[in-house]
């Protein structure tokens, strides 16, 4: 996957960590408009992923809240600092989360959506998760790498030193784990569509990736990257 062009960080990035910057967050995803005036004309598809402190878990024993939502509409990526924020059910966060005519699309959001209901009480609807799709199952591998890299042509870098790094910290995050939480929401984004829009009794993958990607991914050392 190395020979791959690396993804590239979303040119339009806000991070979000005071409160009153939340509805500023959501207009902007939402072409100015809040989660209970959007309708299905509206057609609002959004990439979600989320981070959270793993390495508490080992070092200090405890098991961490998530602490970064990250959406992207395909031209604007709003991370939310929830651990900074809150994220109290009620709040226009929330209100997207939960929204039924916005579809938030990810890898393995199913298991996303469950911890925000588990540690926040906030119950996601309307979600996507591409890794169960028919075309992602025919794929060798449904990692996350390695269906950013079937589908969207790049190589998802992502260094052990950030998946492990404070995504809880009160300060502020550093210009890699802002740029990797973009690039994850813009490439879900992206993932969707590809999805949605490609018959999943195709002969082959999209150009013909089972054969001209073999050398790359059916020698790919399957270790896992999230």
């Amino acid at each position: 996957m190395e020979s791959l062009p690396p993804c590239e960080a979303p040119s339009d990035i806000t991070v979000i960590s005071d409160p009153s910057d939340i509805e500023n967050g959501i207009r902007l995803l939402l072409n100015g408009k809040l989660p209970n005036e959007i309708t299905q004309e509206d057609n609002v598809i959004l990439g979600f992923d989320c981070e959270w402190p793993g390495l508490r878990k080992y070092l200090l024993k405890e098991d961490p809240l998530i602490s970064l939502i990250e959406l992207s509409n395909g031209e604007k990526t709003v991370l939310f600092r929830i651990n900074l924020t809150g994220l109290d059910g009620n709040d226009y966060l929330s209100q997207l989360l939960t929204s039924k005519t916005i579809i938030k699309s990810g890898h393995k959001i199913g298991t996303d959506a469950n911890r925000l209901k588990e540690e926040y009480g906030v119950d996601m609807d309307n979600i996507f998760d591409f890794k169960f799709t028919s075309l992602a199952r025919r794929s060798s591998s449904k990692s996350y790498p390695h269906l950013v890299a079937i589908f969207l042509k790049k190589h998802l870098t992502k260094k052990t030193s950030c998946t492990i790094s404070n995504w809880g910290t009160n300060g502020p995050l550093s210009k890699t784990q802002v740029e990797i939480a973009a690039i994850k929401a813009h490439a879900n984004y992206q993932l969707y569509h590809i999805f949605k829009e490609t018959k999943a009794d195709i002969d082959c993958l999209p150009d013909d990736s089972d054969t001209q990607l073999q050398s790359l991914f059916f020698n790919y050392n399957k270790k896992r990257l999230y």
